[in-house]
């Protein structure tokens, strides 16, 4: 479930995703980068919630 959230977030350019080898980071965009400003997004702001998922295949 966190990662469908994550993978939502990108595609609506709220999250910005980066792979360093088999795993995958997500972060919050560049500031300015063209978004608007919305409050934050407890999904990713939650200290509770992981924000590495492995790529298994």
């Amino acid at each position: 479930m966190v990662r469908s959230t994550l993978e939502n977030r990108v595609s609506k350019g709220r999250a910005e995703r980066s792979r360093q080898g088999r795993a995958v980071f997500y972060s919050l965009p560049a500031a300015g980068a063209g978004t608007s400003v919305e409050a934050p997004d407890p999904a990713l702001s939650d200290p509770a919630v992981s924000t590495e998922s492995q790529v298994t295949g």
